[in-house]
């Protein structure tokens, strides 16, 4: 027996909403489509690039001028936090958004390179979210402020 009117069916189909049908919706409005050359030598290069950007260029950029931050004393970190937690919370900065995309169609405004950028944009995407949550999942609690930074 379903509980609560209204707010009991929202609550049934939230997580529907939030991880199916949001990014589903997201996907399909980006415009990214799977057909690409493979055979076209610059692929790799395009996958590699927007790849590595992703998931070792954007968290190392983004670490490093909070950890800069930090050290310069323009910004503090965050009670509880320690450097694992915050090497991990800097690969989720990583995660793609729709500028990425958007700049996918870009640089390529003709051919099939668009749509090989914005597929390197959602595996580089995957990879910097799956390497910052497993850092941020392995990490120890920390009580307090740290001066581990």
């Amino acid at each position: 027996m379903v509980t609560g009117g209204a707010g009991g069916v929202e609550r049934a189909i939230e997580p529907w909403s939030t991880y199916l049908v949001l990014p589903l919706f997201a996907f399909t409005a980006a415009g990214i489509a799977f057909g690409m050359n493979l055979s076209s030598p610059e692929i790799a290069g395009i996958v590699l690039g927007v790849v590595a950007g992703l998931a070792i260029g954007k968290p190392l950029g983004v670490g490093l001028a909070a950890m800069l931050a930090i050290k310069s004393r323009i910004g503090i970190a965050p009670e509880g936090s320690g450097l694992r937690q915050f090497v991990g919370v800097a690969f989720l900065c990583g995660i793609g958004d729709p500028i990425a995309l958007l700049l996918a169609d870009e640089s390529f405004p003709h051919g099939s390179y668009a749509a090989t950028a914005k597929i390197a944009v959602l595996i580089g995407s995957v990879v910097a979210a799956l390497i910052g949550v497993g850092l941020l999942a392995t990490a120890p609690r920390v009580s307090g402020r740290t001066d581990e930074l």
